[in-house]
This record gives structure tokens, sequence and C-alpha cells, in this order.
């Protein structure tokens, strides 16, 4: 068992936005040490973007909370897919089954909207969260977007897909014997 297992995944209110925005700057700074500056951090997150997500009826948000603490957070976008727009977690939460508790609440959400296809991008040189998504049935699918950090071409991000997320929903959900 997980000495610091997640308590709880929601969906996103308003009153979790301050913590939600000191979070997601937090974890890209950890994810990408030097990549961005905090003053880069603070453009890129802030509580009207999150608030205008929330009013978004095609995007949800999920928190992870351990006590009362937030430790990470998805967002999906739904079209004709889901797009896992952004999944991150605290550090100190790594290897404790939030991220996967995370991508599970976005798979159920996807289906109840009898959605069953997603789409994933991760930046180039994020290899180890690559593997993480490969067990959710995420594939390279070739295509590349580029990725540019205030106005300048940082790298790019790969494009991942899932098929079949009822298959690999399931597989996750099975208790480990």
């Amino acid at each position: 068992m997980f000495t610091k297992s997640v308590e709880s995944i929601t969906e996103c209110k308003k009153s979790d936005i301050p913590e939600l925005v000191e979070i997601a700057k937090s974890t890209y700074a950890e994810t990408y040490p030097g990549f961005f500056t905090s003053e880069r951090l603070a453009e890129i997150f802030t509580a009207e973007k999150f608030e205008n997500d929330l009013e978004n009826p095609s995007c949800r948000i999920f928190v992870a909370q351990r006590g009362v603490q937030l430790v990470g957070y998805a967002k999906v976008i739904f079209d004709a897919q889901m797009i896992l727009d952004k999944i991150y977690v605290a550090e100190k939460m790594k290897g404790t089954g939030c991220g996967i508790r995370l991508i599970q609440a976005c798979f159920q959400l996807a289906l109840s909207k009898n959605i069953h296809q997603s789409k994933v991008f991760v930046f180039d040189t994020n290899t180890k969260v690559k593997g993480f998504y490969e067990k959710f049935g995420f594939r390279e699918n070739g295509e590349k977007e580029p990725y540019y950090n205030n106005g300048k071409l940082a790298g790019y991000d790969n494009v991942m897909l899932c098929d079949d997320i009822r298959k690999y929903l399931a597989s996750t959900m099975r208790p480990k014997l």
C-alpha cells in the first residue's frame, strides 16, 4: 500500500483555483527545471485562465488531494475525442498512484460522454512520462507539433493517441493480486 496515497480525486471547484495555480506552477517547474522563469509561469497559470476553463463546457479539471492539500491535477478538453491537455503531480507524490487515479477519472468521464479515444501531447524531452502514457494505451503517431516559449521555438510535442479508452481503463481498475 502507498504510504502517501491520494485521498480523493474530484472535479475542480472555483474555490480550488488559488491552490491550483500554485500546484500548476510548481509541478511545471519540477518537470522542466530551468525552462520557465517564475515570471513566465505566472503568465501561463493564472486564476483567470483556470476560471475560464471551468466555465468552458468542453473542458474539465480534476484535482487530487491528500488531506486538504492539492497534490496534482488533470485538465481535459472534449471534442470528437478527449484531449488530455495537462496532467501533473507534485514530485513528492510521484509513484503513489496519483497520476493513475487522475487519468482513470479522465477516462471515466470520457466514457460517460461516449468518447472512446484520447490524445495527449508530450514534450519531446519528457521521455519519462511517455512510458506512463503507454501503460494506458497511448502510442506515438509520428506527428509532432512545435512548442514555443516566449515566442521562440523550444521543442516539439509528440502526439500520442489511445484508440480504446475502455480497454485500458478496465486493465488499470483490476485489483493487483
